[in-house]
């Protein structure tokens, strides 16, 4: 059993340029340094590598967002979602 990630970050899609998210990290094409963001998939990603699981509110919290936007984002914005960034 396993797990593939299709990207570890953000790529360029043929038919719709940069609109599509796909990577564990969000890369903001418009910042000099490229500088990356973990997006909630790569807090997800990590903890089910090592074998932990998230709590059922916060994957729910999880489906209510956009799965592309940044963690600090979210995390910012909701308390519940700080036991996750911290880690």
């Amino acid at each position: 059993m396993g797990y593939f990630v299709w990207s570890f970050l953000d790529v360029f899609e043929l038919l719709e340029g940069y609109e599509s998210s796909f990577g564990l990290h969000y890369i903001d094409i418009n910042d000099p340094t490229l500088r990356r963001q973990p997006k909630l998939s790569a807090v997800w990603y990590s903890n089910f590598l090592n074998g932990r699981t998230m709590e059922p509110m916060i994957t729910m919290e999880i489906q209510k967002k956009n799965p592309s936007m940044v963690l600090s984002t979210l995390v910012s914005n909701n308390p519940l979602l700080e036991t996750i960034s911290s880690s």
